[in-house]
């Protein structure tokens, strides 16, 4: 069972710039690790991470396009586990947009913004992989 603990709270056209001009972006940085990974055995740490990246990725992209497919309302509201927020985080600390997009950059900065302000508050992180070491 899925335990949501980070929601970001968007706008339309905003959820739209992400789900049509970033995760295109998104798609071929995973793809690159992919194929950085070629020479790997299968059983190492990076290819592992590097897969288990791409499914969260994988996941936040349908749960968006579901969201904006099925929403009709101004606001769009995403549920994210904390696993699926942190890869979400570390994806775009790591993507790089050109600096003509400034649309984009400054919805994918708001969205990190927002995913940093839930993910390092107090008690989130911590108190979440301590209750699942401790069970």
């Amino acid at each position: 069972m899925l335990e949501y603990a980070i929601t970001i709270k968007t706008d339309r056209p905003k959820a739209q710039t992400i789900a049509r001009n970033v995760f295109p972006y998104i798609r071929l940085l995973q793809q690159s690790h992919v194929k950085n990974m070629a020479g790997q055995s299968r059983t190492s740490k990076e290819y592992l991470t590097v897969h288990l990246y791409n499914s969260l990725l994988i996941d936040i992209d349908k749960l968006l396009q579901k969201k904006l497919f099925n929403t009709s309302g101004h606001t769009v509201k995403i549920k994210l586990s904390v696993g699926h927020a942190v890869a979400l985080y570390c994806t775009f600390l790591l993507l790089p947009l050109s600096s003509d997009k400034i649309y984009e950059n400054m919805v994918r900065n708001e969205w990190l913004d927002s995913l940093e302000s839930q993910l390092f508050a107090p008690g989130i992180l911590l108190p979440f992989f301590t209750d699942k070491l401790n069970a």
